[in-house]
Parts: C-alpha cells; sequence; structure tokens
C-alpha cells in the first residue's frame, strides 16, 4: 500500500490495529488488524507534511501535522475524515505531536502550546513550553511534554503544571525527542 516510505507508525492501546501513514504525496493513512494483515481503513490525509497520528477513543484515529489536524471517525461502516476546528482557542500552525487523554486528545505546537482537543473542536490552549512542543506522553499516573526548550515537565491528567526538569546539562546541545512514565 505505501509505496515511498512510512513517516509514521502508532498501535492501538489493544495493540490489535496499527495505523501508518506514508511519506507520499497524499500522505496515506492505513489502519489494519496487523496479526491478519487486513486493512480496516485508509485515506488520504493530504498534501501537507504529517507529524504524527496516534489513536482516540474506540476505532479513532487523529492525524497532525504542518497546519492540520484531521479526525478519522467511523461512521457506520466507513471511516470519514474531519478538519479539527481552532475556532477562538487555537491558533493554526504546525501541531508536531499527539497523545490521547481520556476522551480528549492533546496536541503539541510549534509556538509551545498544549492544545486539548474534544472531538474535533479545540477546547483549551495551555502554554508549556518556550518553543515548540517535541513530544507528549500520557499514562494513568498524569502527561509528560517535552520541548526545544530542554525542559521535560510533567502534568496530571487536568493539565496542571508539576515537576520540571532542565536537561541542558546533559551534552552540548541536548534536544527533548520523546518521553515516557
Amino acid at each position: 500500500f505505501h509505496v515511498h516510505s512510512v513517516v509514521q507508525l502508532a498501535f492501538s492501546a489493544d495493540g490489535t490495529r496499527l495505523a501508518g501513514v506514508g511519506g507520499d504525496d497524499g500522505h496515506l493513512l492505513s489502519v489494519y488488524l496487523w496479526r491478519t494483515r487486513t486493512r480496516i481503513l485508509s485515506g488520504i490525509c493530504g498534501q501537507r507534511k504529517v507529524l504524527d497520528c496516534c489513536f482516540g477513543e474506540g476505532d479513532n484515529v487523529v492525524t497532525c501535522g504542518v497546519n492540520h489536524i484531521h479526525f478519522w471517525v467511523k461512521e457506520g461502516s466507513k471511516s470519514v475524515k474531519r478538519r479539527g476546528v481552532f475556532g477562538q482557542v487555537g491558533k493554526v500552525q504546525a501541531l508536531t505531536c499527539l497523545a490521547p487523554c481520556g476522551a480528549n486528545m492533546l496536541s503539541g505546537t510549534v509556538d509551545g502550546h498544549i492544545y486539548v482537543w474534544l472531538g474535533r473542536n479545540c477546547m483549551r490552549s495551555i502554554r508549556a513550553h518556550t518553543g515548540c512542543v517535541n513530544t507528549l506522553y500520557t499514562s494513568a499516573h498524569g502527561i509528560v511534554s517535552g520541548g526545544m526548550d530542554r525542559k521535560v515537565k510533567l502534568w496530571t491528567l487536568s493539565l496542571e503544571a508539576g515537576a520540571t526538569f532542565d536537561m541542558s546539562a546533559f551534552g552540548s546541545n541536548p534536544s527533548v525527542r520523546s518521553a515516557c512514565l
């Protein structure tokens, strides 16, 4: 299905499905029941570069990237791509990373914010880092974010700020690219 390359991969929380985004011009999304190699969804993300994909609630998949976020929702036997609505809360910009958080989806932005999405609507914007948010991770214990500011931050599940760790002492030019709890 993907001819040129695969630029993003994500497993569902239960580990049964695998989503992939191709490096082709249309940035094709495909979702597989990977054990049986059965493709259950495919669609075109669009011409803009896709920077992350992840599974949300149920069968929903979310993709984001340069000036866009798409929510792939099940409608009957089909999955439909719905564009995220930034409204008055968020600013259209590159969204760099995603993480599910209960019924919400979190996205990191190039200007250092974390956007909280409910359905396909941006409901809240939190200033998290000075510079790009490179990574987000959620667990039952809380949220971790990492940014270009060389900081790793811990948050409650309701996005109240907790501890901050400065990584600038680790190496000549450290960059926080991933995080996990």
